[in-house]
Parts: C-alpha cells; structure tokens; sequence
C-alpha cells in the first residue's frame, strides 16, 4: 500500500489548480506534498464537474460569488469522501456517495495517467488503497479562509447545494427499493 503518512504542523501552502484560500498541510517531505496537491486538485475539479452537472443548481451557483463555488466544491469532495466510508456495505448500491467516490477515483486514475510527473502511477484509487489516499489528502485541506468570507445565507445555500448534489445515505432500516433521490 502506498502510504502518506503526514505530520501536521502549521504551515499551509497554496497550489496552482486549487482555489486560494484553500490550503494544504505540510506533508513530512516535498514528495509527499506534492501528492496531496495533486490529488487535492483532482478532487476539486471533480466535484465542480459535479455541481455543474446539477443543471438546476449550476444556474443558482454561477449567480454567487467565484469564492461560494469554491467553498460548494470543497463540500462536494468531502461529502463524497466522508459519506462513501460510511456507507453500510449493505446499502452500497444505493449510496450515491459510494457510486461517485468510484467516479472520482476514475477520474483520478484518468488525471494520473495524463501526468508525466505523478508518482501515483501504480495506485488504482477506484480501489481501497486509492481510496484512502483521498481521504487522507482530504483531511490536509484546511478551507477556513474561504468559510471566513461567506455569510449565514451563503453557508445555508452551500448546505442545501451539497446535500442535493451528494445527499446523505438511506436510512439503516431503509430498503434499497425505498430509497429515491429527490
């Protein structure tokens, strides 16, 4: 398994391909960070795609500011990442998290394979070891300069958006022939 064993500390840098005011925590080594950067993108590129192919929401958010749709994508990554681990094995094929946590870690793949510098050449991330290296780099972003600059409503929208786009899994007791996206 390829591991990124980070070390927090509190210096942050900002990337080309992610949104100022969304940062990264230091990796232990240059190798490494560039890693989560490059994943980090994948991941936030991935989820704009996702909100622009919510049609109805696509039109409400190109109306917001340019930060809103940055703070919106970095909700999408994480409830993508976040929701598809919780997901019972039971209700996999109705968690939509877990059919676009596969989607990502396509478009991952996809995104390595174009790359002559990445290191990531060997991880399939549609697989668990893939998986956990989204997740790991999703819990390196530190997106509190972007939260800082919306308002209550702003961040009311950013929740309803992201919770339409990747809504949260059915219900333990909830049938799979029951559960419907609204």
């Amino acid at each position: 398994m390829y591991n990124i064993g980070l070390i927090m500390s509190p210096e942050r840098t900002n990337y080309n391909g992610i949104p100022t005011g969304i940062v990264i925590e230091k990796a232990e080594s240059p190798e490494r960070q560039k890693i989560l950067a490059e994943i980090v993108k994948y991941g936030m590129g991935f989820s704009r795609g996702k909100i622009q192919d919510a049609s109805s929401i696509s039109l409400q958010v190109a109306a917001q500011r340019p930060v809103f749709l940055d703070y919106l994508s970095y909700i999408i990554f994480g409830r993508i990442v976040r929701l598809s681990t919780q997901c019972p094995e039971e209700k996999k094929e109705v968690c939509i998290s877990v059919k676009f946590a596969h989607e990502l870690g396509e478009y991952i793949n996809l995104q390595v394979t174009k790359s002559r510098k990445n290191g990531l050449k060997s991880v399939d991330f549609t697989q668990e070891e893939g998986r956990v290296i989204v997740q790991k780099s999703f819990e390196h972003i530190n997106a509190d300069a972007i939260f800082a600059q919306l308002s209550e409503s702003e961040m009311s929208l950013v929740r309803r958006f992201g919770s339409t786009i990747i809504p949260d899994n059915p219900k333990a007791e909830q049938r799979p022939s029951e559960f419907r996206l609204e």
